[in-house]
């Protein structure tokens, strides 16, 4: 018979209680000197993705930031320079493809959507080289839909689906064994074909079909089995699918098992007991409890025989926390997750003002405390969308469990308020063990994480003549033109023609002009350059991590009604105008990509146009547009009327989504700094050329008051192509930069009375807020023309490596 009734019980916790054995003390302490050793050095890598939204139309732009943060701590992990970020498809191939610098923290930007996607699911990647080697399930995986009507694709919204094919059935054991005697419990889960839960009902029966107990599973697709296991019995779990029911074998018990078991929890503390099958039993059986939340020790205790433990929580942290179990030979016999209900931070948003009129400048402040009050300084990621729009996406993070951008843990914390007690706690007994197999004497620790950016930040390549044979000792030099500003590298080539220049930070999508000249100085114009090019890393997404959400009849028809590239609106809803069918004359088609225009009323000026002039024809194209003239040498818009008195401030110039630095500023030297920056331009490499003018240019706020340029290049197969007085052009692939947030500007009066409305979805965005010492940080922006609420997104890590999230509404009256 059980002897559970004469068990002993001894528990202690570490820092406040003294043993009387001074050996188990020894032990206990170096279990866990070890533990905590190899936690601290811990590489492995998580990452935090966060997008403006998750439902897009084709042609929009997806703002994103990403956190890289350690996995146990959760502070920013710089160990690895490279952070990747792809587009791809349900075909998996990578639509668009990021690299980002994270020892510079410049882990934020923006991808935009072709407007010829097809409607249908796409998902982000977001990942380091070292996560694929270890593990290509530990990067991050975020769903994006996007919608098109005149494309629509196989993928549909819909609600989760029944049962139908295949079904998984998982059966989690508390404490990883299944003990025979006494009440034992476990977690059983049933998910679809493609890993989606399934709301079912079912039985377990033993060896001879007798019914052991009955089970519902949640919305989650879990049930919490609570039986009597008897020895040498086996047990079947029967699932009912609507067709022919499912039969799972039961986990089979374990004669030499030992567990700890939850019993109850509350806000002060937990009950747990640690139970031993009859083949290990012994009053002097002794055991080790470990409680660990990430990479800190909340307690430790000795137990011997079998016993019950109180575990005080005031010293766990809010969120998902270990209990340990070690036996006399530092072996892992048994772990149980808990979730801690408490907050760890406090996060308080306020505005300037109740509620906003159109064009109204929003005054946001932010401040940022940790559990005790203390401020915190902490990096933040603050979005601002149309709320009807963010609704769409809504059921994305509340109602389906763990969406691919957070863990369970962040999950929990995020919606704890909205789940039962029992609920969490199901939860947690459905967590696989993470420390399975870890014995305290023999812990692996992972290698640091090495990858290359060397062909990120330097230009690297060989120069060859006309009969493909390398120029030795040739004097090359790099020229980078941005506005009046110029970064210039020289070089002397190796035997083999070898060069190595480095990469200004700031260049963006500038392209890169070469020279060589030979030992007398003279210029060399017949050469190639062969340029070394960076590799992405290539590999495939685990099909279990490309979920797709779920959406309830939020989109039963959809229009899309664009406006500019980043005001995108999808009738969801009554307040929404009907759209308007409006006939015109056939056009001819475009010859240059026309997802990447701005404003369909601005004036395009397309490759063939400015082609046969060559070198210093794009000037000269840019001035045959109406409204663009010469004043005292400085390139005019209309005018001038935005100079706001300074005669010598010129249009803004932007090329391939960067502003070039030195536009729009006092030339020094040579007059029109823009004019002679786009006589530098190659023609054959120049997709288009667009013009924004008065209202049309207000969304680019003040700097745009002087008038806009826009220049968009080709994507060419070659690497190189000639430039003026014999230079190669070259663009290699360097970092990505995010691009300027456009918003209007509104405190100018000429561009809040612009006759142009405001209608964008996303009015604000930025991934690179931080607080300061007292843990405030404050923000402003205007409000658009739509009456409406808006949504407020603040993500972001604090200092001490807590994920925060909240979100607020703000009112547009």
């Amino acid at each position: 018979m059980r002897q559970i009734k004469h068990a002993c019980f001894i528990w202690l916790l570490l820092f406040c209680s003294q043993l009387h054995a001074q050996n188990t003390v020894n032990q206990l302490d170096s279990i866990a000197a070890t533990i905590l050793k190899s936690l601290n050095k811990e590489n492995n890598q998580k990452i935090f993705l966060q997008t403006n939204r998750k439902v897009f139309a084709a042609g929009e732009k997806v703002w994103f930031k990403a956190f890289l943060v350690k996995a146990l701590s959760y502070r920013l992990d710089t160990t690895s320079k490279n952070l990747f970020v792809d587009l791809v498809n349900s075909n998996d191939k990578v639509l668009k493809q990021l690299v980002l610098n994270t020892v510079a923290h410049q882990t934020d930007g923006a991808i935009d959507l072709n407007d010829s996607l097809s409607s249908g699911y796409y998902w982000l990647r977001c990942y380091t080289s070292e996560m694929i080697k270890q593990d290509t399930a530990s990067i991050v995986i975020q769903p994006l839909y996007v919608i098109n009507d005149k494309k629509p694709g196989a993928d549909v919204l819909t609600q989760a689906s029944k049962i139908s094919g295949n079904v998984n059935v998982a059966f989690y054991p508390e404490g990883g064994s299944v003990i025979t005697g006494i009440n034992s419990t476990g977690a059983l889960k049933v998910t679809d074909a493609e890993g989606n839960p399934v709301v079912t009902s079912g039985y377990i029966i033993d060896n001879h079909d007798s019914t052991v107990t009955n089970f519902t599973t949640n919305r989650f697709g879990l049930a919490r089995i609570t039986f009597y296991p008897k020895w040498f019995q086996k047990y079947v779990a029967v699932i009912h699918t609507g067709g022919p029911d499912i039969r799972y074998p039961i986990k089979a018990w374990d004669p030499f098992a030992v567990q700890i078991s939850v019993i109850k929890q509350d806000k002060e503390s937990l009950k747990a007991y640690i139970t031993l099958e009859d083949s290990v039993y012994s009053r002097k059986y002794t055991t080790y409890i470990l409680g660990i939340s990430r990479d800190r020790f909340c307690f430790a205790g000795i137990g011997r025989g079998m016993c019950q433990v109180y575990i005080p929580v005031d010293n766990f942290p809010g969120g998902i926390a270990t209990l340990l179990l070690f036996n006399e030979d530092k072996q892992l016999v048994s772990e149980r997750k808990i979730f801690i209900d408490k907050d760890n931070y406090r996060l308080d948003v306020s505005t300037d003002k109740p509620n906003y009129h159109a064009k109204d400048r929003v005054g946001l402040y932010v401040n940022v405390k940790d559990a005790a009050g203390q401020p915190l300084v902490a990096a933040l990621n603050i979005a601002v969308e149309d709320d009807r729009v963010m609704k769409m996406s809504d059921i994305l993070e509340q109602d389906t469990l763990l969406p691919a951008t957070l863990t369970l843990d962040d999950w929990l914390k995020r919606y704890k308020n909205k789940l039962a007690a029992e609920d969490k706690d199901l939860l947690m007994l459905a967590q696989p063990a993470s420390y399975k197999g870890m014995a305290a004497n023999d812990i692996q620790l992972t290698t640091a994480p090495g990858d290359n950016n060397e062909l990120l930040v330097n230009l690297k390549g060989r120069i060859y003549d006309s009969k493909d044979k390398p120029m030795q000792g040739r004097v090359i030099t790099e020229i980078v033109k941005q506005g009046n500003n110029a970064f210039i590298d020289v070089d002397t080539t190796s035997n083999e023609g070898n060069f190595s220049l480095r990469l200004p930070e700031d260049r963006g999508g500038t392209p890169l002009m070469l020279q060589v000249k030979d030992r007398r100085g003279n210029l060399e114009t017949d050469f190639k350059v062969v340029v070394d090019t960076f590799s992405f890393p290539r590999f495939t997404t685990p099909p279990s991590l490309k979920s797709k959400f779920n959406l309830t009849g939020i989109l039963p028809k959809t229009q899309v009604i664009k406006y500019h590239t980043d005001s995108v609106f999808a009738g969801v809803d009554k307040e929404w105008l009907a759209p308007v069918k409006v006939q015109t004359r056939a056009k001819k088609p475009d010859t240059y990509i026309n997802s990447k225009r701005v404003n369909p009323f601005s004036h395009i000026i397309t490759s063939d146009m400015i082609s046969r002039d060559g070198f210093g024809g794009v000037g000269n194209a840019v001035l045959m547009v109406p409204g663009v003239t010469m004043s005292m040498g400085y390139l005019t818009i209309l005018g001038g009327d935005g100079r706001g008195g300074n005669k010598t401030a010129e249009p803004i110039l932007i090329l391939d989504g960067v502003q070039v630095t030195g536009s729009n500023t006092e030339g020094i030297g040579d007059k029109s700094p823009v004019l002679r920056y786009l006589n530098l331009l190659p023609p054959g490499d120049i997709d288009f050329i667009e013009v924004l003018t008065g209202a049309d240019a207000a969304i680019y706020g003040m700097r745009g008051g002087n008038g806009v340029i826009i220049v968009n290049t080709k994507n060419r197969a070659e690497n190189t192509a000639n430039g003026p007085s014999g230079m190669k052009i070259v663009s290699p692939k360097t970092y990505h930069i995010a691009p300027s947030f456009s918003m209007p500007d509104y405190s100018i009066k000429e561009i809040k009375e612009a006759d142009a409305p405001d209608r964008r979805n996303t009015i604000y965005w930025n991934g690179n807020v931080v607080t300061d010492n007292n843990g405030n940080a404050a923000v402003s922006f205007y409000t658009a023309d739509t009456r409406t609420t808006y949504s407020v997104v603040i993500t972001g890590i604090t200092a001490n490596g807590e994920y925060i999230y909240k979100r607020m509404t703000i009112n547009r009256k």
